[in-house]
C-alpha cells in the first residue's frame, strides 16, 4: 500500500479503536526506521532489518512510563483488511507480551477483530 496522509489517518483511527477495546494505552506508531529514531527510540541494525522484512512489529516497555512502539510496514499489505489485521495483531502482542503465536493467540486475535473487549491493563 502507498503511504498517504489519508491512510495514516485511517491507521490512527484503527489503533485508537483497538487500543481502547483491549485496554491498553495507544502505542507510538511509526512507519519507517527514520521516524522511529525521530520519536525517541534508538533502534539498532537488527531493528532496521526486522522492520524491512515484516508487516509489523511491536516494541514493548514492560516497566516505567516509556511508551510502546508499533511499526507498520505499509508496503507489505495488499489492502486495508490485511493492514487492520496487522494492527490488531501487534496491539495484542502489547496487551499480552508473554503470549506467543499459537492457537490461543490466533483465537484471541479473531475475537478482538470480532469486537471482544478487555479491561484496562493495570500498571505494576
Amino acid at each position: 500500500m502507498e503511504d498517504t496522509p489519508s491512510l495514516r489517518q485511517w491507521v490512527s483511527r484503527k489503533v485508537t479503536k483497538y487500543s481502547r477495546q483491549i485496554g491498553i494505552p495507544e502505542p507510538i506508531v511509526v512507519y519507517n526506521y527514520t521516524e522511529m529514531k525521530a520519536k525517541g527510540y534508538k533502534p539498532d541494525a537488527s531493528d532496521k532489518r526486522l522492520m524491512s522484512r515484516k508487516a509489523g512489529n511491536s516494541w514493548i516497555h514492560l516497566r516505567g512510563n516509556k511508551p510502546n512502539f508499533m511499526h507498520l510496514n505499509l508496503k507489505h499489505h495488499d489492502g486495508k483488511e490485511c493492514l487492520e489485521n496487522t494492527i490488531a495483531h501487534e496491539l495484542l502482542h502489547i496487551r499480552f507480551p508473554v503470549m506467543e503465536h499459537g492457537e490461543d493467540f490466533w483465537t484471541r486475535l479473531g475475537m478482538v477483530i470480532m469486537g471482544k473487549k478487555y479491561g484496562k491493563v493495570k500498571k505494576k
